[in-house]
């Protein structure tokens, strides 16, 4: 949706809310000012208009503390109705999310993904930044389609404009997803949870812990290790075939089997 249209929409709302007459100048005060700043900007659609835009907009204008904060709580009810009575896009917060959980990203590497990052096939070969290593990651097609269908918006990036700082990008995004689960009731949720998954299901499926540590780009492996010890399969199962290799070899345990429980009675 246009944001003039939407603008002129809401506006419409609040005269038919009955509102007082001042409420509703200072409304038009606020959002001329927006739609001034966007047409500066070439900021057609409601969707360009992000976190990094509104913060910038009322920097421009050199607002007082006290009447920045009444300026953006307009704002905030504005887009509040905006997503209510959906005229803008499809939120790309799900999109996020699934590429954290397939790709293991950290936030910071995630929100500031550049689109010529993913290759056509699906994969993406990254810099970790931690470990600054090449990682290839192969995406599922449903994780793929998500984030290609994001609104080209923001340029060269999927979810950074480019013009903020990297940490105050993670910073926004942060915050807007631990609002997501907290609206949809998931305690304790942190970003850090989609790559902790992304983790255990590789460990969970047999992949090797030296493997992982690499793909989520640890330094070390024993960093790797002491998050997610408990999952390590492989390890598990490698052991096992160690122990059975050594009991087909011990005369004592051709005797009397592993598979003899302590509920069997032992003759004297």
């Amino acid at each position: 949706m246009k944001l003039g249209a939407a603008v002129r929409a809401w506006l419409r709302d609040l005269k038919a809310r009955d509102l007082r007459r001042s409420t509703r100048v200072g409304h038009q005060c606020t959002f001329r000012s927006l739609e001034a700043y966007a047409d500066r900007r070439g900021l057609v659609d409601l969707d360009q208009i992000d976190a990094d835009a509104l913060r910038i907009c009322l920097e421009e204008r050199g607002l007082a503390a006290s009447t920045r904060r009444t300026e953006l709580g307009r704002v905030k009810a504005f887009f509040r109705h905006a997503v209510q009575e959906g005229w803008g896009d499809q939120s790309p917060a799900q999109a996020l999310m699934l590429l954290m959980r397939w790709s293991g990203l950290a936030i910071g590497d995630a929100v500031t993904l550049p689109r010529s990052d993913l290759r056509e096939c699906g994969e993406l070969v990254l810099p970790r930044a931690k470990s600054g290593e090449l990682v290839p990651v192969l995406l599922p097609a449903p994780v793929i389609a998500a984030i290609e269908g994001l609104p080209e918006r923001y340029g060269p990036h999927y979810f950074w404009t480019g013009t903020s700082l990297r940490e105050t990008c993670t910073k926004y995004w942060r915050q807007r997803l631990r609002g997501i689960a907290i609206a949809a009731g998931v305690k304790n949720f942190h970003p850090h949870r989609l790559r902790d998954t992304f983790a255990v299901e590789l460990l969970r499926s047999g992949v090797a812990m030296h493997d992982v540590s690499t793909l989520v780009g640890h330094s070390s492996v024993r960093t790797t290790e002491r998050h997610y010890a408990d999952w390590n399969t492989a390890k598990r199962n490698r052991l096992a075939r160690i122990v059975r290799g050594a009991d087909r070899k011990d005369s004592l345990t051709q005797k009397w089997p592993r598979a003899v429980t302590s509920k069997t009675p032992i003759r004297s």
